[in-house]
């Protein structure tokens, strides 16, 4: 808490607040990672003289090692928040000989918050709350979690009643009913979200849970209660009266019941009749009675019919039916927040996220207009799941700040839970462990303290992002099947698939690729019978490019497609230029040099802008190597793609992608020497990728000495090469008149394929 009497400092449209530990543009916070703000603030309080490098890393790191790049890389990234960069220099300088200086005018603040930062907060409370807890987290992992749950300000309220609502059974006889069984609880679960002293279980977790396979000696639904935590559970049936009517009976149970609790509505509008259920639940829960969210007014009834339609649209993961249905009600009833949020989620889960954005805008608009910390915690966690799946690592780093802020003045511990997990996973991705550690120690006392099981699994995930990001195949591979384990004791279908996707990702990363196929295989076929299209992404990703590797891509190549068209409706350009790039691969080894340069153009486009240049600098590689033989003319404009790149960055991978392009390039010049040098600058890039690209530059140019040196250090028949290595090999094999050592490679091949199609199985597209 030093920093709360530290001034402001404001330099042209920025303001950079210690005490928040915020940069804001115009009063709007720009999103940044911890080390990045602490070395912005360090730069600009000691602006009076440059900054050596080892106090540089002493004030960031402590006593930790810390390589050259990662400090290259805190500096890239500080100067992009501030609209510099190291050409211009014009904020923060490199002064030879004495380490960095912040160079830009600055003005001194008062101790109060600029205008700008005021507004902000207004706008969203918890914006400031969220950046402050960050910042106390980092600080270690005792203090953080005594700071998280420490006592302050009034005593806590006692804990909300928490409501699960089951499927309606629909005993009408009537098959064009059947949408009631999860519309009728998904409106009165939407109508009651509102009550404060009420806590409703997400009608997404109990579509979950009643997917759970069933316990010994029970039912399904007998799992739901302690899987939710639900102190009451309420399930129903649906029947036809005479007279048009219909009769909903809804029967109550939980530990506050000493008998199963039962009443009964009528109506002849199934959406009245859910209005009347929700209030008459009111009054089984001893709750305050409250008008209806949607009104009295004539057509309410079919408003509150259309927001149960397309609740069961979502419950069975048809997000993009749903759409038509929430719109209406979102239209039509503007005050019914969760309808407005159901469309915002149904649309960033189709083809829709500029929609989803501005809706969700709105949303935490009004919130906190209306002091709804509730509403506005689930509409964060629901943006940072959208923003995980689409590996919008920036916005979901920005986003889990704020996630974690209102989901703990929300005192909802569900979506505390999910915030403090998504936040865990994302520090992971951006390779902050230790800071993953942290907050996955906080989700587990959340889930331990409310016995919220049906999280264990998450937590585990969460763990093998951690494992992932430390490089530890072996932890990987435990998290992974603990987060099995913990699914399948819960009978959680969709938390075991996941498992076997993180499973099969971590044993790949410990090198066993046809161990983890049968479970891609798997999991993607379960991701595609229930609509899962994040996970199927994910799995399909990994799966053609393991079958890729193995010479077997034309068995998936309808799985590479499809991934590519669901991640294009994601707005996922990562993703879609992954698969475009086996595509590319795949049209290239097949003779189509002209499809497969225009797939690997297309790829590199896709992600050129990406905040991570090693993303577009894979795909310009790709690009690069079928325009070796299909358009060589294009190779000197490509290294000047590269070279813009790498002025990005500074690490030891952007630097070998740029020395392999430069070789290319003076391969095609036919500067041996510069090829020569160019290729050994780039000997940190991975053994098999460089026997690659010199047995490309020695097919495609006559130059054999580098194919030569590359192949006495690395024999592809010997280390377990991919199949576009010993493609190339063999075919470097029979141009030297060598039939053996062509066979040979051939034969390397086809066992590397029928390994594959062995462990592919019967595998369906999906």
């Amino acid at each position: 808490m030093q920093d709360a009497h530290r001034p402001t400092y404001a330099y042209g449209p920025f303001h950079i607040d210690p005490a928040a530990r915020r940069l804001l543009r115009d009063g709007q916070e720009v999103p940044l990672e911890a080390k990045v703000f602490d070395l912005i603030l360090l730069l600009v309080e000691q602006r009076a003289q440059a900054v050596g490098k080892q106090a540089l890393v002493d004030a960031l790191w402590g006593p930790r090692p810390v390589t050259d790049a990662a400090l290259s890389q805190l500096v890239f990234k500080a100067r992009r928040a501030l609209d510099d960069d190291g050409e211009r220099q014009a904020v923060i300088r490199t002064v030879y000989g004495r380490g960095l200086q912040w160079v830009a005018p600055v003005s001194v603040v008062a101790q109060d918050a600029p205008a700008a930062a005021r507004k902000t907060r207004q706008r969203g409370p918890w914006r400031v709350a969220g950046a402050i807890a960050l910042a106390v987290l980092v600080l270690g992992t005792a203090a953080a979690g005594w700071m998280a749950f420490a006592p302050h300000g009034p005593p806590p309220a006692p804990p909300r009643e928490r409501l699960a609502l089951l499927p309606v059974a629909n005993d009408t006889g009537d098959p064009h009913l059947d949408w009631t069984a999860h519309g009728l609880p998904g409106l009165v679960a939407g109508l009651l979200e509102s009550e404060p002293a009420l806590d409703v279980v997400d009608p997404q977790q109990i579509e979950q849970a009643m997917g759970y396979a069933a316990p010994a000696g029970g039912d399904v639904r007998s799992r739901v209660g302690p899987a939710t935590a639900a102190d009451v559970v309420v399930d129903g049936r649906l029947r036809k009266l005479p007279g048009g009517l219909f009769a909903l009976r809804l029967a109550l149970s939980g530990p506050a019941f000493a008998d199963r609790t039962a009443f009964e509505v009528t109506d002849t509008d199934l959406g009245a009749l859910g209005m009347a259920a929700a209030a008459r639940l009111r009054r089984a829960l001893d709750l305050a009675p409250t008008a209806p969210v949607l009104g009295q007014r004539p057509h309410d009834a079919y408003l509150a019919q259309t927001y149960a339609r397309g609740m069961d649209q979502a419950l069975h993961g048809e997000w993009k039916a749903a759409i038509p249905y929430f719109l209406v009600v979102a239209q039509g009833e503007p005050r019914f927040a969760w309808a407005r949020l159901m469309l915002a989620q149904a649309q960033a889960d189709t083809d829709q996220p500029a929609a989803a954005r501005q809706a969700f805008a709105a949303l935490l608009d009004d919130a906190a207009k209306a002091g709804d910390p509730r509403l506005a915690a689930h509409v964060l966690g629901a943006q940072l799941a959208s923003a995980i799946n689409r590996h919008d690592d920036a916005e979901a780093l920005r986003l889990s700040t704020q996630a974690l802020a209102a989901a703990e003045r929300a005192d909802d511990p569900d979506v505390l839970a999910q915030a403090l997990i998504g936040t865990a996973r994302i520090d992971a991705r951006l390779g902050h462990p230790e800071a993953a550690l942290r907050f996955l120690a906080r989700a587990r006392q959340v889930v331990d303290r409310h016995h919220l099981a049906q999280w264990r699994g998450s937590l585990a995930n969460a763990q093998a992002f951690v494992a992932y990001a430390r490089g530890d195949a072996e932890a990987g591979i435990a998290a992974a099947r603990e987060q099995l384990q913990a699914d399948e004791a819960l009978g959680d279908e969709r938390g075991a698939a996941i498992a076997r996707f993180n499973l099969a990702n971590a044993l790949d990363d410990d090198r066993q690729p046809l161990q983890a196929l049968p479970l891609l295989v798997s999991t993607w076929q379960w991701a595609a019978t229930h609509r899962e299209v994040p996970l199927q992404v994910a799995a399909g990703n990994l799966l053609a490019s393991i079958v890729y590797d193995q010479g077997a891509f034309d068995r998936v190549r309808s799985v590479s497609e499809t991934v590519a068209r669901l991640a294009q409706a994601q707005d996922n350009r990562f993703m879609q230029a992954r698969m475009l790039g086996l595509l590319a691969g795949s049209d290239y080894f097949a003779g189509q040099t002209g499809e497969a340069l225009a797939a690997a153009h297309r790829a590199r486009l896709l992600v050129q802008d990406d905040p991570d240049p090693e993303a577009a600098l894979d795909q310009l590689l790709n690009e690069a190597f079928v325009a070796l033989r299909a358009a060589p003319a294009t190779l000197p404009a490509l290294q000047d793609v590269a070279d813009r790149l790498g002025g990005r960055s500074a690490t030891t991978v952007v630097r070998w992608h740029v020395a392999m392009m430069h070789a290319l390039a003076a391969a095609v010049r036919g500067d041996r020497a510069a090829a020569h040098a160019a290729f050994a600058a780039a000997g940190q890039a991975p053994a098999d990728l460089r026997a690659a690209f010199a047995l490309q530059i020695a097919l495609t140019t006559a130059d054999d000495a580098l194919a030569g040196e590359v192949l006495r250090a690395y024999d592809p028949l010997q280390k377990q090469a991919s199949a576009d290595t010993l493609r190339l090999y063999a075919a470097w094999a029979t141009r030297h008149g060598d039939a053996t050592l062509a066979q040979r490679a051939r034969a390397a091949l086809g066992e590397a394929r029928q390994a594959a199609l062995a462990a592919l199985g019967n595998l369906a597209s999906g």
